[in-house]
């Protein structure tokens, strides 16, 4: 065992007195290997090692002498030498005890014969194979005795502990009133979901499991009167009846796909991952190309909530999103124009009738842009003639579906605010419609965007809603108290959606996905980068066959956006040079459009009067160009005095304020829609309505791009 603190003091005085003479004494030397050796704990192993410390060193000399058999005499003569002075050395410890001593000699004589013949064996037949399996076989024999005399101390035994005294009992206690429980979802869809005369009459809850951080039942609805569709539809009775938040509580699919089940989750406010931000992963990590979906955000269970872009075998795929101001409605119409544009199979066009304000990221980089009706309506034909001629392309090879690819894009169009786009009964939304039936097939696609969730918004064209809802809906929340029941397959009311969660954080992003994989709730990507990253996003050009057949709506887009920018800069030099060179200071390529886009020439005006003058920054004088004058509208007759008609019946819309109106602008040459609005007075929505009428009475003619014209050669009937 170790040295003890006494016993290395002892051992260390000796040595230091040994050191001090000339002559140290064999005894001081090895009690300075011992002070070592004892601080380092493991004397007490000496004795055991001792065999293997011999017969290991007996296998090196050994291994010499096979390889130079030449000096295998004399390696025998110095292992009997070694041997020799190592009894001479030890034999003093047998002084008192002859038996001891003549018993160590006889061990020290057979170690000499049994080492000095395997030498010889090893010169003969080599140190490895079967003779260093008789060494070590043979030392471990012959150490048998060695080992029996030289154990390891057993350590003392540990005194038992005494016996502890007897624990007090513990004194009973009476039982306290148990606290109110609150009852379980299982028991609360049992009375109110459920029970007799509730909207899931005959169902019930079974199967309570967790998946991830949402408890999970199935949910057994009543066979052949409710489906999983409709159990999906009444979700948020479902929150409302099981007292949770919309945000708390997805119906899914069953993963049976048995039509009577459905999968109930729930999860708890304090571990719901829709109340927290969720960092955009990147552009470049959310779309598969495989399945061609895009996860656009995370639903209740941390699965991703994804948008179809290219469904294999079913083409192109648009959609709508519903939401008011605040809501999150142009941060998720940004994160999908950069997923659709870092596909790089997707052409991304963009239009927003409130020029730009809307979705400025987007309406920068587009591929196409436009700021106005007028230019949505060339993006619109350009959409339809994109059908047209890629239908005779994959006809010419034996195909039915457009597939997108880089050399062959998909072309998607982004619209906000599309009430003031889908006018009832105009151009904007016959081709609209078009589009949203004909489109997927030729990787054509619309994703509208609007506050308002019912059918006016499509310009009453249910046919246009339906088919872009038929892949990706996001119903985000709405300030107007109306859209109840107004989106088709789900029972929700827009407005329920809070705007703050409880802890005062807003819900930006929070919303319902409607889509051909799952309807839940939702929540979109914190994206603080979108705008940087739809500014780094690619412009993908149309193939040369479909941008040729488009024409020059398609090829000169970046002359008319030019044109326009231009006239908006000089219209702001007219009024304050200064405003324009800070202008130019923010955006160099200003300066560049100004140069090289001409002035359009200007419209003759009468003399004016002089203009005002006014002293700029720099002490120049500046005159300011005057206004041209507003040309004042044709004289109208008076509202009882209504205009000829043709022979037979009169039309009823002649008898109306509005009709009577646009029909005498139309008289007095005004023929653009545009302008008609504006003299006339009439609302947009009215307006056109009152356009088609005239048309259904044969009195006027759609002329196209915005134009009406008078029927030709009306036959005047007696008033």
């Amino acid at each position: 065992m170790p040295a003890t603190r006494d016993q290395y003091q002892q051992m260390r005085a000796a040595a230091e007195q040994a050191i001090g003479r000339r002559y140290v004494a064999p005894d001081a030397r090895l009690r300075l290997v011992r002070i070592v050796v004892a601080r380092l704990g493991v004397w007490r192993l000496r004795a055991h090692v001792a065999p293997f410390v011999l017969i290991g060193g007996l296998w090196g000399v050994g291994a010499v002498v096979a390889a130079v058999p030449q000096i295998a005499a004399v390696v025998v003569l110095g292992w009997a030498l070694a041997v020799g002075i190592t009894w001479g050395v030890r034999r003093g410890h047998y002084d008192d005890d002859t038996t001891a001593r003549r018993a160590a000699a006889r061990r020290v004589g057979r170690t000499t014969v049994l080492g000095a013949g395997w030498l010889g064996l090893a010169a003969w037949q080599g140190a490895w194979g079967w003779p260093a399996a008789l060494l070590w076989a043979g030392g471990y024999a012959s150490s048998a005795g060695w080992w029996t005399r030289h154990h390891i101390p057993t350590p003392p035994a540990v005194a038992p502990i005494a016996e502890l005294p007897a624990a007090p009992e513990v004194p009973v206690l009476e039982p306290a009133d148990p606290a109110p429980v609150e009852p379980d979802v299982a028991t609360l869809w049992a009375q109110r979901i459920g029970a007799k005369d509730r909207v899931l009459a005959g169902s019930m809850l079974t199967g309570y499991r967790k998946i991830g951080p949402a408890d999970a039942w199935d949910i057994h609805l009543n066979p052949g009167v409710h489906a999983t569709g409709t159990a999906i539809a009444a979700a948020p009775l479902i929150a409302s009846g099981i007292s949770r938040g919309i945000d708390q509580v997805t119906v899914d699919r069953h993963p049976s796909g048995v039509a009577d089940k459905a999968l109930l989750l729930v999860v708890d406010r304090a571990n719901n991952p829709l109340q927290r931000t969720n960092p955009h992963p990147g552009p470049e990590k959310v779309y598969n190309a495989k399945t061609g979906y895009g996860a656009i955000g995370i639903h209740p269970d941390e699965a991703h909530a994804d948008w179809a872009f290219v469904i294999p075998d079913w083409g192109l795929a648009g959609g709508v999103i519903f939401g008011s101001t605040g809501s999150g409605k142009s941060t998720l119409m940004t994160n999908l124009a950069v997923t659709a544009a870092y596909t790089r199979c997707i052409s991304v066009w963009a239009g927003d009738p409130q020029g730009g304000q809307s979705i400025p990221a987007i309406i920068r980089r587009a591929t196409w842009p436009a700021t106005d009706n007028d230019e949505i309506l060339l993006q619109l034909r350009a959409g339809v003639a994109a059908i047209k001629i890629r239908g005779v392309h994959n006809s010419l090879r034996n195909r039915d579906l457009h597939i997108p690819t880089p050399a062959e894009p998909g072309i998607l169009l982004i619209l906000d605010e599309i009430h003031k786009i889908f006018i009832r009964g105009s151009e904007h939304a016959h081709l609209a419609s078009l589009i949203a039936r004909e489109g997927r097939k030729a990787g054509v696609a619309m994703i509208g965007a609007d506050q308002y969730a019912g059918l006016p918004t499509f310009g009453d064209d249910s046919a246009l809603r339906d088919n872009m809802m038929a892949k990706n809906l996001a119903v985000l929340r709405l300030t107007s108290k109306s859209a109840k029941g107004m989106i088709p397959g789900l029972d929700l009311d827009p407005s329920d959606l809070p705007d703050v969660f409880p802890d005062g954080s807003p819900t930006s992003g929070l919303g319902y996905l409607v889509g051909s994989r799952r309807t839940a709730p939702f929540r979109g990507w914190h994206t603080p980068a979108a705008d940087a990253w739809m500014a780094a996003a690619p412009q993908v050009e149309l193939d040369r066959v479909t941008a040729a057949f488009i024409g020059d709506d398609y090829v000169r887009r970046a002359e008319r956006v030019a044109a326009t920018r231009a006239e908006q800069a000089r219209m702001i030099a007219d009024f304050d040079p200064d405003a324009l060179a800070a202008l130019l200071a923010a955006d160099p390529t200003l300066a560049t459009v100004l140069r090289t886009t001409p002035r359009r020439p200007a419209r003759p005006t009468p003399a004016a009067t002089a203009a005002p003058a006014r002293t700029t920054s720099d002490g120049s004088l500046l005159t300011l160009a005057p206004l041209a004058p507003v040309q004042a509208a044709p004289t109208l007759a008076p509202l009882d005095d209504t205009p000829a008609t043709p022979a037979g019946p009169r039309p009823a819309v002649l008898d109306t304020p509005g009709g009577a109106r646009i029909y005498a602008l139309l008289q007095a040459g005004v023929t653009r829609a545009k302008d008609l609005i504006e003299q006339s007075g009439v609302g947009k929505t009215r307006a056109y309505e009152v356009l088609t009428e005239l048309v259904d009475a044969h009195l006027v003619l759609d002329a196209g791009h915005g134009q009406w014209a008078l029927a030709p050669t009306p036959t005047r009937a007696a008033r």
